[in-house]
């Protein structure tokens, strides 16, 4: 039996992302039928900053999400050497001009760990373009590794408070949420009023990591979060569907109070 040309039909799904940031993801999930609605949790804000180091000095440069390209120093002033956390990351360098872009198969920091590139660094200086906050991780294995590691914060992201008739309205019909940060699950959670947690507990979760997989089953999410291969809008979209698989399908995010 051919599978279904639209799987998704009919299903709802939240999608974490401003609209403005999300549009190749919401075309890929609305052509397989589902209906997506876009939840913004963060408003971003650059912040003042000045580089103060050439950029012959460094090694490379590693960039940790699309929001620190779109406030990072112009090209000119970064080494000829840039390193994405994942492709749309590379991506947006690439609408910048860069060329030389270094993007892993494994998106998470992990995965960039893993570059060759990163292997032997003893004594090189590497810049690291980022948001203010969010994990440590990158650069003490960096520095680990006898590099000198240079972070710039180039822009904060500020939690936006719910509006919890949205919220409600928005989780009473929804099938699945899809989550790009272990920040932005656990901001959820603590904006959603309490009498509707369960509901939002029952949501089929997609993750950018195993890590946030353990966060969403620690925090009380009843279905298996399913972790996404990689930051791609076509991985989320595949880890989505083989997640809506594997549920009946009267069931997806449904708790049994949602049955008549």
């Amino acid at each position: 039996m051919n599978p279904p040309a639209r799987p998704l039909e009919g299903r709802n799904i939240i999608v974490t992302r401003p609209a403005s940031q999300a549009g190749g993801l919401l075309a890929r999930l609305e052509a397989l039928g589902a209906r997506c609605s876009c939840l913004t949790l963060f408003n971003i804000e650059p912040l003042d900053y000045s580089l103060t180091t050439s950029a012959d000095q460094y090694a490379g440069a590693i960039f940790t999400s699309r929001n620190a390209v779109q406030y990072s120093p112009s090209l000119s002033q970064l080494p000829e050497t840039l390193l994405a956390v994942g492709p749309g990351t590379a991506t947006a360098l690439r609408d910048r001009g860069a060329k030389n872009v270094i993007v892993p198969e494994d998106t998470r920091t992990e995965g960039l760990l893993d570059l060759p590139g990163l292997a032997d660094i003893r004594d090189q200086r590497w810049l690291v373009i980022k948001g203010e906050g969010g994990r440590n991780t990158l650069l003490a294995s960096l520095r680990s590794r006898g590099a000198r590691v240079d972070s710039l914060n180039v822009y904060r992201r500020l939690p936006l408070q719910q509006d919890p008739a949205l919220l409600r309205e928005y989780i009473a019909d929804a099938d699945a949420l899809l989550i790009f940060s272990g920040e932005g699950l656990q901001h959820l959670w603590l904006q959603c009023p309490e009498a509707l947690r369960s509901r939002l507990a029952a949501l089929q979760l997609v993750v950018p990591s195993p890590r946030v997989v353990k966060m969403a089953q620690d925090i009380g999410f009843t279905a298996p979060a399913r972790p996404a291969r990689r930051m791609s809008d076509e991985e989320l979209v595949a880890a989505l569907q083989s997640a809506m698989q594997s549920l009946p399908d009267n069931d997806k995010g449904r708790t049994p109070e949602d049955h008549d």
